[in-house]
């Protein structure tokens, strides 16, 4: 048998349930990015993709978390 020893490699952290929630929380708070589609009824924060020029009416309707909307100067209409 051959057993060579594996060169050093990136640290590694171990996860358990204290590190996967607070992984969690961290992707939790990331905004939802607003490209046109309905989002998830779940979110709080969403950020409207420079591409969109309207916010078409109801766009975040059922969104009842939903805190905190980043529009850029590009948006033109909210109907």
């Amino acid at each position: 048998e051959n057993h060579e020893a594996l060169p050093p490699g990136p640290s590694t952290t171990r996860l358990d349930n204290n590190n996967i929630a607070s992984r969690m929380d961290r992707l939790l708070q990331l905004p939802f990015i607003y490209r046109g589609v309905p989002p998830p009824r779940d979110i709080t924060r969403a950020r409207v993709h420079p591409s969109i020029d309207t916010i078409a009416a109801g766009a975040f309707a059922g969104c009842e978390n939903l805190t905190d909307v980043e529009v850029h100067e590009g948006v033109r209409k909210i109907e």
